[in-house]
């Protein structure tokens, strides 16, 4: 599904919705300068969630 678009119409981003785990691709580095950038900050807002949510499902 398509999360993202540049305004000449590029996929800048997607997930898989019915991956098995987190599962978003982005045309970026979104690890460069994250804290100036809300999509790369909301992007690994969601991972951490996901994880989050990963660990609890699966703990001991």
């Amino acid at each position: 599904e398509v999360e993202a678009r540049a305004p000449d119409g590029v996929i800048e981003a997607f997930r898989v919705r019915t991956a098995p785990s987190f599962a978003l691709a982005v045309q970026w580095h979104p690890e460069w300068k994250f804290q100036d950038n809300p999509f790369s900050r909301a992007l690994f807002a969601a991972f951490g969630d996901a994880a989050r949510e990963r660990a609890m499902r699966h703990r001991v």
